[in-house]
């Protein structure tokens, strides 16, 4: 039994290599070294369940080597089934992306993945979107960021309406703190399964505005969000820039600089968030869909976890 299992261990292999800079940028990151790319690793089950001994496999590089590798998402931790599946472990959101993600096969696109691209399993083929060109991506990094971490865009295109890619082309999509960028949402969800092919999945990870600097705001209306899918109006989505900048915690602007503030963002169409839910109300909007809209086959979902300080969203998988 012993030799059997060993040799099914060894046979898992992979062809890359395990690497860790001897710099200061990316200090204690271990990385998987694969056809041009660097994925960092975060598990120590991962290494093993691959083949790999620790710290004996893992090659200590220079910094600048390592930069040159362009960046690749990280790989789920393990391999999750259908029990995590039904009912996942619900103390960290780490895993509950990867268990959310988990049932992702083929050829798919993530939009927004910034510098924290999704961990979808590793025989997927991921393609990367975004509304902004690799410039742009540089010039506009949120803090704790850095150049060498973004994931350049094989595509720009924008989450409202999926500009570029053919219908039923797609085995999965992904937006991880997207949606709430978008002007109509139903609009989003619709015209996501147009894309997927027949099984294909859209994994959404919506931020609980009660745990962001939304939690000041009012909870978008089911009411308001039909109506910005059936009448898309300029004038509407100008409030959403009034509520913003008057609510929203970390974007408060003074008195004398409102107005303007308000113009000049609403004019070039500055991504703010524009809608906003909770788990409960995300879900009315869900059901709304599946009566009213286009029926998906499944829905799974999970509401924010527990942590009070790093437990910030919730998660949806609609199954096509």
């Amino acid at each position: 039994m012993t030799d059997t299992m060993t040799m099914d261990k060894v046979s898992t292999k992979l062809s890359g290599a395990l690497a860790k800079s001897t710099g200061e940028a990316m200090k204690d990151k271990v990385f998987y070294l694969n056809k041009g790319r660097r994925h960092w690793i975060q598990s120590a089950e991962w290494i093993k369940d691959h083949g790999f001994s620790w710290p004996e496999d893992v090659l200590e590089i220079p910094e600048e080597v390592l930069i040159q590798f362009l960046p690749g998402r990280s790989f789920p931790s393990k391999q999750w089934g259908q029990k995590e599946w039904n009912n996942p472990p619900r103390n960290s959101s780490v895993v509950m992306r990867e268990i959310s993600a988990s049932k992702l096969s083929g050829t798919g696109v993530e939009f927004g993945a910034g510098a924290n691209p999704y961990p979808v399993p590793m025989d997927c083929r991921v393609k990367y979107a975004d509304l902004l060109t690799a410039e742009q991506l540089e010039s506009e990094l949120y803090p704790g960021q850095v150049c060498h971490d973004l994931i350049m865009p094989d595509l720009q295109s924008d989450f409202d309406t999926f500009n570029g890619i053919e219908d039923e082309s797609m085995d999965f999509i992904i937006g991880c703190h997207v949606i709430e960028h978008t002007k109509s949402p139903i609009s989003v969800i619709k015209n996501a399964y147009q894309k997927l092919r027949p099984g294909g999945q859209l994994v959404l990870v919506i931020p609980d505005k009660e745990k962001t600097f939304d939690r000041a705001r009012e909870l978008t209306t089911l009411d308001h969000l039909v109506l910005d899918h059936e009448s898309p109006d300029r004038a509407r989505d100008y409030d959403h820039y009034i509520d913003f900048y008057t609510n929203a915690t970390a974007y408060n602007t003074p008195a004398d600089q409102l107005q303007a503030t308000i113009q000049e963002n609403f004019d070039k169409e500055f991504a703010i968030h524009y809608h906003v839910w909770n788990y409960k109300s995300f879900s009315s909007m869900v059901d709304y869909i599946q009566n009213n809209v286009i029926r998906w086959s499944d829905v799974w979902s999970q509401p924010t976890l527990n942590h009070p300080e790093f437990d910030i969203e919730f998660y949806f998988v609609l199954t096509k």
